[in-house]
């Protein structure tokens, strides 16, 4: 019977000279990994800190991971509010080449344009697709930083 729960394992790792058991429901790599980055860390802190007490180096260890992701929740905020300025920025431009191409159409169609109006058409045409295309890539590449503080 599947309960929709994820096999949790058995991971020994070593924090700070104490060993731990810990269940986990990830990769045993990913969780030994994470409990390497603690015991370092926690080792720096003891260093700088002249102390030797558990405790106090656990606390000072979590401020600082804590202030890590405070860290990241804001960029990830910043970057998510550059996205949805990019996004209306990038629906703007589309709008405005979708528009320009009209004007295109009608101008190759010799609806009431002259040479020079078309010219000049086709030219906003490829300066607002420029734009478009610029736009998309600094919207995709928001998106990928967005994803990648997320994870």
């Amino acid at each position: 019977m599947d309960t929709g729960a994820a096999e949790k394992r058995l991971v020994r790792v070593n924090i700070f000279q104490q060993a731990y058991s810990l269940r986990s429901t990830g990769d045993p790599g990913e969780t030994e990994a994470l409990a390497e980055a603690v015991d370092q860390l926690m080792n720096q802190i003891a260093a700088r800190a002249g102390t030797t007490d558990p405790s106090r180096i656990a606390v000072l260890a979590a401020l600082h991971l804590a202030d890590q992701v405070r860290q990241f929740e804001h960029e990830a905020d910043a970057a998510r509010t550059e996205l949805r300025a990019a996004a209306g920025g990038s629906s703007q431009l589309a709008a405005q080449v979708r528009q320009l191409e009209q004007d295109l159409a009608a101008a190759r169609a010799g609806k009431t344009v002259d040479a020079a109006e078309h010219e000049r058409l086709r030219a906003r045409c490829a300066e607002a697709e420029a734009r478009l295309a610029d736009w998309s890539g600094r919207a995709a590449r928001l998106a990928e930083k967005a994803a990648a503080l997320n994870d």
